[in-house]
């Protein structure tokens, strides 16, 4: 997937991410203190998600 269609999909479990503005595109994330550690799990089941769909 691209960096935008990960962000995409990604929000629509509102997990808020954005695509870098550099010439070669990655999707940021930026976890802080605020977000909990469920957060932080779901965050990383959706992106194993999208790494087998």
């Amino acid at each position: 997937l691209a960096p935008r269609q990960v962000v995409e999909k990604l929000r629509q479990h509102n997990i808020v991410g954005s695509v870098t503005p550099y010439a070669t595109k990655y999707v940021r994330l930026a976890p802080s203190l605020i977000n909990s550690p469920k957060e932080i799990e779901t965050t990383l089941v959706e992106i194993r998600n999208l790494r087998s769909a």
